[in-house]
């Protein structure tokens, strides 16, 4: 009895069990291949096409020559109090990036001279008495990043009179204030703004400065702080000073959510944000640009354009406007659709992502050249 049953069993196939501990190892494995090609492909791409053109203030150091600003006062009642850098004074300005305590670089050092105004100079010298153009900006026209491109040393000897009242931080407000300090002593025959998007939701009083002990003492503890330096030795010694920074403005690091570092370095990591901010802002809009003052400095824009009718408008693209991923951004589109409803003409200076800094908000060498060609294009063409 037994014999037959062992001779039945001989024939019968068993079919093997699957292992799902390998099975599941094995799609494991490929599941990670597949991501780490899939990485590795949006990299590439990523750094010949998605360049970054994202922002890092908190991971930004600024420094600048001590002593270089002053207060000043226009003619009103009461006085209005506003600023300039200190007159005839050669000032140094450095930016540095710590984006960790090993990851750090000097982005730009450069410097410029003032005129008797406390502005760059340019070929408007103290004796004279009135002005061809009068070109009204932000940081953009003084020249931070590339370098002063709207100055004496870059300007022909034939170049029609010029005063460059460009101050970094400036407002469409402060920029009016500006004109009427200016216009006091002397007579200006025309105006020309180089503005960006920026200039419409900032301060309407001393801007990127906003408490006199800033201007009196150098320092003022924001992102935007300047920290002042008797003398600029050596690159070694802004990062050495940077890095000190670093340490101290760690909360404000924690607090943005990811990694600065990675997130400059990352395609994948910098689009994963990019699209969770995309989706963030669509179930929950809030409001953009911090505190409104937009109304102020449009304002000042029809004050401008009614006492100087042919006043010329040259609109720039900011960095996070320009490239693949840029788009215009809810500030500019505010001030482009007040400017057409007012039929105030403006023309736009196109650059490109490759024309800003490295990891800065301002344009390099290249960009201002093609701003120094849209200025050129106002003044000597689209009369």
């Amino acid at each position: 009895m037994f014999k037959k049953i062992l001779s039945r069993t001989k024939n019968i196939r068993i079919k093997p069990v699957i292992d799902f501990g390998k099975y599941l190892t094995k799609k494991i494995i490929l599941t990670i291949k597949i991501l780490l090609i899939a990485f590795f492909l949006i990299e590439v791409f990523g750094f010949f096409f998605l360049k970054n053109n994202s922002y890092y203030w908190e991971n930004r150091f600024q420094f600048i020559s001590n002593n270089s600003f002053r207060i000043t006062l226009l003619n009103t009642d009461p006085p209005t109090k506003f600023w300039t850098y200190v007159p005839n004074r050669e000032i140094e300005t450095s930016v540095a990036y710590v984006l960790h305590k090993n990851i750090s670089w000097v982005e730009y050092w450069t410097s410029f001279k003032t005129n008797h105004l406390g502005l760059i100079e340019t070929n408007f010298n103290k004796d004279d008495s009135e002005v061809d153009y009068l070109i009204l900006g932000d940081s953009f026209l003084e020249g931070q990043g590339g370098g002063p491109w709207l100055s004496k040393k870059s300007i022909s000897k034939d170049y029609p009179k010029i005063i460059n009242a460009g101050l970094q931080g400036a407002s469409m407000a402060s920029m009016h204030i500006l004109e009427s300090y200016i216009s006091e002593t002397i007579k200006i025959n025309n105006v020309v703004l180089v503005l960006i998007g920026n200039d419409f939701k900032r301060f309407v009083d001393l801007n990127f400065l906003p408490v006199e002990e800033c201007i009196e003492n150098g320092f003022c503890n924001t992102i935007n702080d300047w920290e002042p330096i008797e003398d600029f030795k050596s690159e070694e010694e802004l990062l050495a000073l940077s890095k000190k920074k670093f340490k101290k403005r760690q909360y404000l690091i924690e607090n943005l959510g990811y990694n600065p570092a990675l997130h400059f370095f990352s395609t994948t990591y910098r689009l994963y944000f990019y699209y969770k901010n995309i989706i963030e802002h669509h179930y929950n809009p809030g409001r953009e640009g911090g505190v409104d003052h937009f109304k102020g400095n449009s304002t000042a824009l029809l004050k401008l354009h009614e006492k100087y009718p042919n006043m010329k408008i040259i609109f720039i693209p900011q960095r996070d406007e320009v490239g693949m991923l840029g788009k215009i951004n809810h500030d500019t589109r505010n001030v482009i659709n007040f400017m057409d409803k007012e039929n105030i003409n403006y023309n736009f200076c196109e650059l490109t992502l490759s024309d800003y800094m490295l990891i800065d908000g301002h344009p390099n060498e290249d960009g201002y050249k093609k701003i120094y060609n849209c200025l050129n294009q106002e003044i000597f063409i689209n009369k």
